[in-house]
């Protein structure tokens, strides 16, 4: 995939925010190494929804839908992502259909999740 080249590489400690509920989303994460886990408030405390390992994705619903991000991911281990910019995105989007169908398939199935 061509836009991947321009994917840089970030690496979290654990416990750091990743995406933070209610912000703008501007980029999408590969998991390279790591864990990461999708928290949703639950009254004054949060619950875990989800957890993302090595090749999983985050931060494509917000991205597909141009609305603030939905839910906090934070790292649950020291882990390794790659950074995808809404630009690059948006250029797989368009150039590989069957990464579009992935992206909407898995965004719907994760908003069926709630």
């Amino acid at each position: 995939m061509t836009a991947l080249k321009h994917a840089s590489l970030r690496r979290y400690r654990t416990g750091e925010v990743v995406i933070r509920e209610g912000a703008k989303a501007r980029e999408a994460y590969v998991v390279r190494s790591g864990r990461l886990t999708v928290v949703r408030p639950a009254g004054h405390q949060e619950r875990d929804v989800a957890d993302v390992t090595p090749g999983g994705i985050v931060g494509e619903m917000g991205l597909l839908s141009g609305q603030p991000r939905t839910a906090t991911v934070k790292a649950a281990e020291d882990s390794e992502l790659f950074v995808i910019g809404d630009r690059e995105f948006d250029l797989l989007l368009r150039s590989h259909p069957k990464f579009r169908l992935a992206m909407e398939g898995l965004a719907h199935a994760r908003r069926l999740q709630r």
